[in-house]
């Protein structure tokens, strides 16, 4: 009779103490096809013909075991760093407004993309410093932003007119715009930019972040910069059916950056009037400045953000994140 038609009550389940051993090493991360049943024969203790027995041996080798804890461990570790990289905050950068005190903030600009890597941090911006968050997040160097504004500024014969920036500065700032910003800044901008306007119906400071091509990214600038009347001659600035003004008036009227530029006190802002060595009265801002006073605005802006590197200020915002090299290496312009 073959073993298989042995009465069942004649058979008994024997499991080895090898098998019992590696058992206790069994965990519920460890993959159960591990475990093969075989068939065993042993022949009986009275030396005679002997039973068969059928024998079911769980063969989970350490090697097994090892292994799956091992990507057990692997997993847990991919799931500890996703949770730290998610609990760091993202630096923010906020560019404050200041007319023509724009290449100041842009001298500042320049030691942060010296100092650290700026590419991933989040930008706010309002009225001047909505260009200077715009450029940064773009990537633009500051020595051809200055060329080119040079160049524009003599093509349009700016340092002959009686009223200098008046009337024509929006114009001149939107080509400028066009011809610094690349083709696909409206992609370089999604999701790291936002841009500070005031409502012009709630008079209430608002958003403005989503920008589908370059052409509403400027738009999104010249509203947030629009000086009603100076800026152009018009009342107000239009974008996507809404009419704004400069994101920065309340700023002006209250000598405070608003809340939507500190965001919450995370946001290292470039405010021209906290250089103690600027010695600027209010409407400064406005005035038109030639290209030797330009380049010393955006020396200042420079050893300003240099300064407060040096005190350690500007560590506490960025936290060491993306530094490139040392405090104090002795950066120049």
């Amino acid at each position: 009779m073959s073993v298989l038609a042995q009465p069942t009550c004649d058979r008994k389940l024997l499991v080895s103490c090898s098998a019992q051993h590696q058992l206790r090493d069994f965990t519920p991360f460890t993959d159960v096809s591990a475990f093969r049943p075989v068939t065993a024969y042993s022949r009986g203790s009275s030396g005679s013909r002997g039973r068969r027995h059928q024998l079911v041996h769980c063969r989970a080798t350490k090697q097994d075991v090892a292994t799956k804890r091992r990507l057990q461990e692997q997993q847990e570790q991919a799931t500890d760093v996703s949770t730290a990289e998610s609990t760091i905050k993202v630096p923010i950068l906020s560019g404050g407004g200041g007319g023509i005190f724009f290449w100041w903030e842009i001298g500042a600009v320049k030691y942060l993309q010296q100092r650290f890597d700026i590419h991933k941090w989040q930008m706010r911006g309002a009225s001047a410093g909505a260009l200077v968050a715009t450029l940064a997040a773009c990537n633009v160097d500051s020595e051809v932003a200055f060329e080119c504004a040079h160049r524009l500024s003599m093509e349009h014969k700016l340092f002959e007119r009686s009223l200098g920036l008046a009337g024509v500065w929006g114009s001149i700032v939107r080509q400028w715009l066009d011809e610094l910003l690349p083709a696909n800044a409206a992609d370089m901008c999604r999701g790291r930019l936002k841009l500070v306007v005031t409502n012009v119906r709630t008079f209430q400071l608002e958003y403005v972040d989503d920008f589908a091509t370059k052409e509403e990214l400027i738009d999104a600038n010249m509203a947030s910069a629009h000086i009603p009347f100076f800026l152009d001659g018009r009342p107000f600035a239009s974008y996507r059916g809404k009419l704004y003004i400069d994101g920065s008036v309340t700023d002006f009227l209250f000598y405070d950056n608003s809340e939507l530029l500190k965001c919450n006190g995370d946001a290292f802002i470039l405010d021209y009037t906290q250089d103690k060595l600027m010695q600027t009265t209010r409407l400064d801002f406005v005035k038109l400045r030639n290209p030797e006073e330009i380049e010393q605005l955006i020396a200042a802006g420079y050893a300003y953000a240099q300064r407060m590197d040096e005190a350690g200020v500007l560590l506490q915002y960025f936290g060491g994140e993306g530094s490139l090299q040392s405090p104090n290496t002795g950066l120049r312009l």
